[in-house]
């Protein structure tokens, strides 16, 4: 727009302006009117415009009312240029004449800004260029009049103002920029083109892109040590690189490929994360972080640590290097060699025998010595696998395993089956099954008895390896005894033979020890004991019978003493019956009562009252491996249940149970699998109802079966009622009584006693110190108690008689009477058996032989000063010992065995019937041997104190019996007859 002013102010005041013409300045300076505004007889606001359309087509007007008026031209043309002159005329003022010279300025058309290639830029980003290269920028300014000024500015700050023109009305400048730096990354220039200060210059702008270096690349974090096989995620960072960097991880030569990366939001700050798991093979390698621009040349940086890995110890185990390991024999040395790599290094070595650690111990031949194993004098136990095992903070490093295959001559297996039971006829394979190394074994069978040795035919042997099986078939009774088994392998023969016993089968033993382990309101849970399976195979059963209706509920076979019975109604009581059974038949029953517990219900105070606790338990019977206990039934008021007794067993002092049993009688509560060597014991016995409520618990002490000499003894009561209080009083009385008795019958009987008169047989305490001193020390001590022993042994042995100390005339003489005692015709003796006739293991089985040989022994009765023998209280003067008559013998038939409710304890004699022991062939001896307690048995047999005298050896008995003859009536008819007394 152009603004052409004219001065349209009157000179006379109040004058007012009547027409204002505009022209033009043509060819010859001739004026050419373009424009009139006429405000003749009308206000200025009414003024009527003219305009030459030809020249301005509607672009031009006039503004009066501006000071100074103006003429405005639009869209100004470069036609519109030259002189233009305004005439303006008043009514009273003179005309005014102003002239206006128009210039007309042409501003450029147009930049283009140019790279090195004068190709344009697109976007008006200039580059990516890399960071310090040099850049030349261009910028062209075309058209414009007068020629354009063309300048590079970078903001306010000119740069460079050195312009050239070119033809076509250009004009150009370049910007050169030596170097780029980090600096210039995102710089904008600017090109300015102008011609005038009237309008603003033309410019184009540019922003420049630079591809920058990574300023420094850094493992985040502190080298520590790394544990192998642990992940770890190690962290790198690169900064400064445009645009993202490539950041690549390194283990030696090795590219890790297990990364991810992520980069910051102003795109300065990459982070690579490595995932990495180290091995025991990267201790010592460098792992780095390499960051670069892969758009610069050169441009990458590296960071990186030296891996220092900690691992638990790598081990490796061989046998010594000066060893063979297929020639190690029992009773060699070896030794082992650890071999350890390890970091941190093992602060302990520690070996291992088939997983067992193994300790420093010269007494058994084993020496650990850190990283060295020696084993000393082998035994064929030393084989197996070893190992060692290093260890540090990492953990435990264990080696490979090194077999020590220890050859060895054949030996038995231990728990193989040695008793067979084995009819007339029957073929019974009998296995014999040998360690051997190697397992290669000839071998040698043989059978023995009484008779001798035979060698098993070897068409009746079949061997594989280490095993042999020998077909034996018994005929006669010559036949039962002991199969042999020998091998041999290339290391030696076996020392020691397998040994088999070949036994008539039998039936099995009862089951023992049966206890109710647990009792719901429907089944049973019962464990027994087996006993002997009488040669075969046994199987077990178990019977349930209704208490009431006494039928059979159900019946259990079991391979194992164990039974479960299910199914049961509950809250009833069951009798259960239970047995072992093989070929030859069952076994005995054994008993118990059992109940099944009544399902939840609502029980009253009356149904839930406790039964009666037991009292006046006493301690019946107690052993190394038994205790039995009696005690009193108690009355439960008008309930007609069933009670059971139970019995726990307690250690004294630790306080740990020991076992439970249960019995239906409560005179013989007994358990019978004490440990061998226990100590005191505290025993709770209480009664249980059908209902399983059991009553408070009756507590008895009992000692240890050493102190107490393995015999019965009544335990200290650790609960005093007032009825056995009232007892201990009545029985304290009563002995004091007895023993004031005794004080005066000894006292009153003192002056009548004749020394020279009174023999005791040697069995007081002061004839027996007089014997030993005399005569053999061993007449007076306990006789051998193992009655399992051969006759043969006891042969040897042959204690027959008390030796005294008499001449050589006097041995002579006892030894004619004894062989006249055995030929006596008309001689009674006693016949004592075991009272327990169903024993499997009778004492005297193996004496009943088919001649029906008659064995003596000589008695003598164990736990009492005194043996149970009544006699005159007349002293007898120990010269009086060597004249007595010969000791008596009873006959022992074991044929026919006496049940024990046969043996009847002798009446005590009155002294006149001392007076017939003149008679000695044709009476009973004066003794009363004393009825057997209860408590004087074990397991159920009388006991024998051994030796006995060789039946078959008659010749030492005869010159007793001869001096029995000559002695007999030299003794005053008021002496006792000399007895030694054994128990059974």
């Amino acid at each position: 727009m152009a603004k052409l002013p004219c001065n349209i102010t009157p000179t006379v005041p109040g004058d007012k302006m009547r027409i204002v013409i505009w022209s033009k300045e043509g060819e010859n300076n001739k004026q050419v009117p373009i424009y009139s505004f006429d405000s003749r007889d009308r206000d200025l606001e009414e003024g009527k415009h003219w305009a030459d359309d030809q020249l301005l087509g509607g672009r031009a007007h006039f503004r009066f009312q501006d000071d100074p008026a103006k003429l405005t031209l639009d869209s100004v043309r470069e036609s519109d240029g030259g002189v233009y002159s305004c005439r303006v005329d008043f009514k009273k003022s003179p005309t005014k004449l102003v002239k206006v010279n128009v210039s007309i300025i042409i501003p450029p058309e147009k930049l283009r800004v140019l790279n090195e290639n004068g190709v344009h830029i697109p976007d008006y980003i200039l580059g990516p260029y890399n960071e310090a290269s040099a850049v030349n920028i261009t910028c062209v300014a075309t058209g414009g009049r007068p020629s354009p000024k063309v300048t590079w500015w970078q903001e306010n700050a000119l740069l460079d103002d050195s312009f050239e023109n070119l033809p076509n009305r250009q004009v150009r400048n370049i910007l050169h920029l030596e170097r780029l730096e980090r600096k210039h990354l995102h710089t904008i220039f600017t090109c300015q083109a102008s011609n005038n200060n009237l309008v603003a210059p033309i410019s184009s702008s540019v922003t420049l892109d630079i591809n920058l270096k990574p300023l420094w690349v850094k493992l985040i974090g502190e080298n520590k040590p790394l544990s192998a096989d642990n992940t770890y995620e190690l962290s790198c960072e690169v900064v400064g690189s445009r645009p993202v960097p490539t950041i690549t991880w390194w283990k030696g030569s090795i590219q890790m490929k297990n990364t991810r990366e992520t980069t910051s939001p102003d795109q300065n700050t990459t982070t690579s994360v490595l995932t990495f798991t180290p091995t025991v093979e990267d201790a010592g390698k460098f792992l780095s972080c390499r960051g670069h621009q892969p758009m610069i040349p050169d441009s990458g940086i590296e960071d990186g640590w030296k891996l220092d890995i900690h691992h638990v110890p790598l081990v490796s185990l061989e046998l010594g290097s000066t060893l063979n390991g297929s020639t190690i024999k029992e009773g060699v040395d070896v030794y082992f060699e650890c071999n350890i790599k390890s970091n941190p290094w093992v602060y302990k070595v520690s070996w291992r025998h088939n997983g067992k650690q193994l300790y420093n111990n010269a007494q058994a031949n084993t020496i650990v010595t850190n990283q060295s194993l020696v084993l000393q004098s082998l035994t064929r136990s030393k084989s197996g696998y070893y190992t060692c095992v290093g260890h540090n903070q990492e953990g435990d490093g264990e080696s490979n395993p090194v077999f020590l295959d220890v050859k060895f001559a054949p030996v038995c297996r231990p728990g193989q089956q040695k008793i067979f039971g084995v009819a007339r006829l029957e073929t019974a394979r009998i296995l014999c099954e040998l360690e051997a190394n190697p397992p290669d074994v000839q071998f040698v069978w043989k059978f023995n008895n009484s008779a001798g040795t035979v060698d098993i035919p070897q068409n009746q042997i079949h061997t594989e390896k280490a095993r042999s099986t020998a077909a034996y078939k018994p005929v006669t009774a010559l036949d039962y005894g002991t199969l042999l088994c020998w091998g041999k392998n290339e290391i030696g023969v076996q020392t020691e033979p397998c040994v088999y016993y070949i036994n008539p089968a039998g039936k099995p033993d009862p089951l023992s020890n049966c206890t109710i382990m647990n009792q719901t309101a429907d089944s049973l849970y019962v464990e027994c004991i087996a006993g002997f399976d009488g040669g075969l195979q046994q199987e077990f059963i178990m019977e349930v019978y209704d208490t009431q209706t006494r039928k059979l509920v159900s019946n259990v076979t079991s391979r194992n003493p164990i039974f479960a019975v299910g199914g049961l109604e509950s809250g009833l009581g069951f009798n259960i019956g239970l047995y072992a059974a093989n070929k030859k038949g069952r076994s005995g029953v054994a008993h118990l009562q059992a109940f099944t517990l009544k399902s939840a219900e609502k029980h009253t105070a009356a149904e839930l009252k406790k039964p009666n606790a037991p009292e006046n338990c006493t301690v019946t019977l107690h052993t190394r491996y038994a205790v039995r206990v009696r005690c009193q039934e108690q009355n439960n008021g008008d309930r007609r249940d069933y009670f059971t007794y139970v019995l726990q067993v307690y250690d004294a002092y630790t306080r740990h149970i020991i076992g439970t049993t249960t019995s239906q009688d409560s005179e013989d509560i007994s358990y019978n699998s004490l440990p061998k060597d226990h100590d005191d014991l505290l025993l709770f016995v209480r009664t249980m109802d059908a209902r399983s409520i059991t009553s408070d618990a009756f507590i008895v002490y009992a000692s240890s079966a050493v102190n107490t000499g393995f015999s019965a003894s009544t335990p200290v009561l650790l609960q005093i009622t007032p009825l056995l209080g009232a007892l201990i009083g009545v029985v304290a009385a009563l002995i004091l009584v007895a023993v004031i008795i005794v004080i005066v019958i000894r006292i009153r009987g003192g002056g009548d006693r004749d020394d020279k008169d009174y023999d005791d047989g040697g069995l007081s305490i002061a004839g027996r110190r007089s014997v030993s001193r005399h005569g053999d020390k061993a007449s007076t001590e306990p006789l051998n108690k193992d009655l399992n022993d051969s006759v043969d042994s006891l042969e040897e042995k042959n204690p027959d008689i008390i030796p005294q100390s008499n001449g050589e005339d006097d041995y002579q003489d006892e030894e004619r009477a004894f062989e006249r005692l055995n030929n006596a015709p008309s001689r009674i003796v006693s016949r004592i058996q075991s009272p327990n006739s169903q024993s499997k293991n009778g004492s005297y089985d193996k004496y009943n032989k088919k001649n029906e040989e008659i064995t003596y022994a000589e008695l003598s009765l164990t736990n009492q000063q005194m043996p149970h023998v009544i006699y005159t209280q007349q002293a007898i003067p120990m010269s009086v010992l060597r004249r007595q008559e010969p000791t008596v013998y009873a006959q022992l038939d074991m044929s026919n065995r006496v049940p024990v409710s046969t043996l009847q304890p002798l009446s005590p004699p009155h002294p006149s019937t001392f007076q017939t022991l003149h008679h000695p062939m044709t009476h009973l001896p004066p003794y009363m041997p004393r009825g057997f307690r209860e408590d004087q048995l074990q397991d159920g047999n009388i006991t024998a104190e051994t030796p006995l005298i060789n039946p078959r050896d008659s010749s030492a008995l005869q010159p007793l019996l001869e001096a029995n003859n000559t002695k007999s009536s030299q003794l005053p008819s008021s002496q006792p007859r000399i007895v030694t007394a054994t128990r059974f």
